[in-house]
């Protein structure tokens, strides 16, 4: 059930862009969902609520699609007709055009994610780790990493946050393939 109980689901509504290749309409806490033409009918039909809205990645969901079963439907699942996990490609859960999602394994989901807000580098797979003798780190520096099957690869120590993020960009390439998201520095 989307957060804000299922009360908090907007009114239909759809709205089509100037050049009609999407549909889009907003969510609770304005959110904004966007749609191929021939799926415009699901937002015309159901209101549409932000799920995780705080998190790196939100999704459109309603308590009134699929009232059959009282649960609340995923508006990507009910495009794609698929109970399975969906992987949005440029990282936006809100983004439901065909062209945008494509069936994917938790793994691979996960692959293509976001950096941390949290993070101390605005780059994926890296972050800023002081000198620690203990450790074996003597000086100030950048790391770069990459978790491969639920295992972190440690790629090394750069002076430049920027190579740091090429470093990854090269490993998640070589590992995730297709569902790899690449660091633009």
């Amino acid at each position: 059930m989307p957060r804000g109980g299922a009360n908090h689901v907007r009114i239909p509504e759809c709205n089509f862009c100037e050049c009609f290749a999407h549909a889009w309409a907003l969510t609770t806490q304005w959110g904004v969902v966007l749609v191929d033409p021939q799926d415009a009918w699901l937002l015309m039909e159901y209101g549409w609520a932000t799920l995780n809205p705080k998190r790196l990645s939100s999704y459109a969901a309603s308590t009134r699609f699929g009232r059959q079963n009282n649960c609340s439907a995923i508006l990507h699942c009910a495009i794609l007709k698929v109970d399975e996990k969906v992987d949005h490609i440029n990282g936006n859960g809100l983004d439901c055009r065909r062209n945008n999602m494509r069936p994917a394994t938790q793994m691979q989901n996960a692959r293509n994610r976001r950096a941390a807000r949290s993070s101390t580098s605005r780059f994926l797979g890296v972050s800023w780790k002081n000198a620690q003798p203990k450790h074996r780190v003597k000086k100030d520096g950048w790391v770069a990493q990459i978790r491969i099957d639920g295992k972190t690869k440690f790629l090394g120590f750069f002076d430049r946050e920027e190579n740091a993020a090429l470093a990854y960009n090269f490993a998640a390439h070589e590992h995730y393939g297709e569902f790899a998201r690449f660091n633009h520095p």
